[in-house]
């Protein structure tokens, strides 16, 4: 764990012999860094990265912000040939106290991904939601905060559902985060792979709710896909250039129902294909430019569908 104060002064808390041990340090990467026989343990790239950026400090210990991208510019791993890459570095600006959270090689963008419900963040919420929201504004860019659970106040961000859906229709915009592997967020040899069918299936009952889908697809470490992720993608692609319409342009009908909440998606992977999730009887509807669109979320044998909350009705006689 690295601990640093607003003076720049920078440690490593690291966990040696059944014991918490503190380093002073102004770089941290992949290896042990307190004196004694664990030290240097690691990665050599780690090393590399480490020595490259101590170099950058010899001058001074304290950088203007484009001096700190150059420097983690010059340890990305455009820089290194065998697939070990820096994933987020953390910056902390000295006059500002701004915290600046950089994703992979490009030390330009801001990314942020913690749990923002844990009672320790709670405190700084509000003052990061405003900063964000202000500066974004400043910008002149869109931006959006997504969270779970109770992290913010209703109507201050956009509500998400890891890995599960909502089972009604909503009046307000959400999203649902989930992966193409049902057991993993990154490549994993042997990953339990969810069918395209049932992606395409998820995001148009999730579209016709008000919702958006947010797909991971988690490449391997040299940055390429797996032959199965490169295939579902393809499928999910092939339909959208038939379908999109429905997409990007909205509730449905149907036996089958959904499970609500977070997590649900792993429900699924004990069904066979002698199982069904949806039948050719479950309809999702969306609408855009003029039309109607109706989804049916499994194909029929037949070729033919009956959708009956489109179906004729005798007129109602009216109250006052």
């Amino acid at each position: 764990m690295l601990l640093a104060d607003a003076t720049g002064r920078s440690v490593v808390v690291e966990h040696i012999d059944q014991q918490m041990v503190v380093a002073e340090t102004p770089v941290v990467t992949n290896f042990y860094l307190t004196p004694g026989d664990k030290y240097g343990i690691g990665t050599t790239q780690s090393m590399v990265r480490y020595e490259t950026l101590i170099d950058r400090l010899e001058d001074r210990q304290t950088l203007e912000v484009q001096d700190m991208q150059d420097a983690l510019e010059s340890v990305s791993k455009q820089h290194f040939s065998d697939g070990e890459t820096t994933e987020w570095s953390i910056g902390f600006h000295l006059s500002t106290s701004e915290v600046w959270y950089a994703h992979r090689e490009d030390f330009t963008q801001w990314y942020f991904d913690w749990w923002i419900q844990h009672s320790s963040v709670r405190p700084y919420l509000r003052k990061l939601a405003a900063y964000f929201y202000n500066r974004a504004a400043e910008w002149n860019t869109e931006v959006v905060i997504n969270y779970k659970h109770d992290a913010f106040f209703f109507g201050a961000a956009v509500p998400d559902v890891e890995r599960g859906q909502f089972a009604d229709m909503k009046p307000y915009f959400w999203q649902t985060d989930t992966s193409v592997a049902l057991n993993s967020w990154c490549y994993t040899p042997n990953n339990c792979y969810r069918p395209a069918e049932e992606l395409v299936q998820d995001l148009a009952d999730i579209v016709s709710k008000n919702g958006c889908l947010l797909l991971n697809v988690g490449p391997k470490a040299d940055g390429t896909f797996a032959e199965e992720e490169h295939a579902i993608l393809e499928k999910i692609g092939a339909w959208m250039s038939v379908n999109g319409e429905a997409i990007y342009s909205k509730f449905g009908e149907g036996p089958t129902k959904i499970v609500e909440g977070q997590f649900a998606d792993g429900i699924k992977k004990h069904f066979t294909s002698e199982d069904f999730r949806f039948t050719s009887e479950d309809f999702r509807f969306t609408s855009g430019n003029g039309s109607l669109y109706v989804i049916a979320l499994k194909a029929s044998e037949s070729g033919d569908y009956c959708v009956k909350s489109l179906a004729e009705r005798d007129e109602l006689p009216r109250h006052r």
